[in-house]
């Protein structure tokens, strides 16, 4: 009877735990979605902001960094192609 109780009190105060884990979770998430809207406002205000002053500098900085981008994404999206294909196995000769 005496393991039971302890197995029970032992039971409860994980649960109260996890339960304290997962109410930190729910406000660091809630905390870092408002972040991200934030940064998603600031992102499409500065995008705004470089559409309208239409400099030359500018806008060929970020045309580089588009082709940087897209030259990055194909790398890596050759990389995991390969990565992903099976290799053949090796033979063996009896």
């Amino acid at each position: 009877m005496e393991k039971e109780d302890e197995t029970l009190s032992l039971l409860i105060e994980n649960s109260v735990n996890l339960q304290k884990v997962l109410a930190d979770v729910s406000v660091n998430l809630a905390r870092m979605t408002k972040e991200l809207s934030e940064l998603l406002v600031l992102f499409k205000e500065a995008a705004k902001t470089v559409q309208e002053t239409k400099e030359p500098e500018i806008v060929a900085k970020i045309d580089s960094l588009q082709e940087q981008n897209r030259t990055m994404a194909k790398s890596l999206s050759m990389l995991l192609s390969e990565k992903e294909k099976p290799k053949p196995l090796p033979e063996f000769k009896f």
